[in-house]
């Protein structure tokens, strides 16, 4: 996730249209926005071990992350910075769409969160069985039967994802679009997500 100005494949849209407001939604942000917090995910976690410094990592993904995604809670957006599962599962739990962006590991399928990497059937055992709203999943090459096991947990869920690798400024400026689009009022998930996918396809 650390290059940019690369090409996107944007989510697949599931085809939920009944989630039309900023407020439904969470964002689960689960990288450490503050210097003393990326010192310690260079220790506990991986994806910070992988710049430089903190100067680096805060140009490339904290500084984007403050300009289009800190003001979505003035839209009503509820955002968690430096993302515990906990802070998912209660995500999950409460609002009827959740954007969870983080680091996967390819080769252990292991997700970032504050302080400590966590599995996949973690994930997935946070979903709860009766949830029937849309995930929206900002995750790094994830594995390929992610959102079967999602579905197979949550069967009335939407899941929209990528399987391609992201690239940070690209992805905040997507949802920073998306939601101010639902903003406007009387319009659906599946619309402003397609009306993001048309402007920011091929950027």
């Amino acid at each position: 996730m650390i290059s940019d100005g690369e090409t996107t494949q944007l989510p697949h849209l599931p085809v939920w249209t009944n989630i039309s407001s900023p407020s439904d939604w969470a964002f689960v942000f689960a990288f450490p926005t503050n210097e003393r917090g990326f010192n310690n995910a260079c220790i506990s976690c991986e994806y910070c071990g992988w710049y430089l410094d903190w100067s680096q990592y805060h140009s490339i993904l904290i500084r984007p992350y403050l300009q289009f995604v800190h003001p979505l809670k003035s839209l009503g957006v509820t955002v968690f910075e430096h993302a515990s599962l906990g802070d998912f599962s209660y995500s999950v739990k409460k609002k009827k769409g959740v954007v969870l962006f983080t680091h996967c590991n390819q080769e252990t399928y292991q997700f970032e969160f504050r302080k400590r990497m966590v599995s996949f059937a973690s994930l997935v055992a946070s979903v709860p069985t009766g949830f029937d709203g849309i995930l929206d999943l900002s995750v790094c090459s994830p594995p390929s039967e992610m959102a079967q096991l999602i579905k197979a947990k949550a069967p009335r869920s939407g899941v929209a994802y990528t399987k391609q690798e992201l690239y940070p400024t690209s992805w905040l400026r997507y949802y920073s679009y998306f939601f101010a689009q639902l903003a406007k009022g009387d319009m659906s998930y599946k619309a402003a997500a397609e009306l993001a996918r048309q402007k920011f396809s091929g950027h």
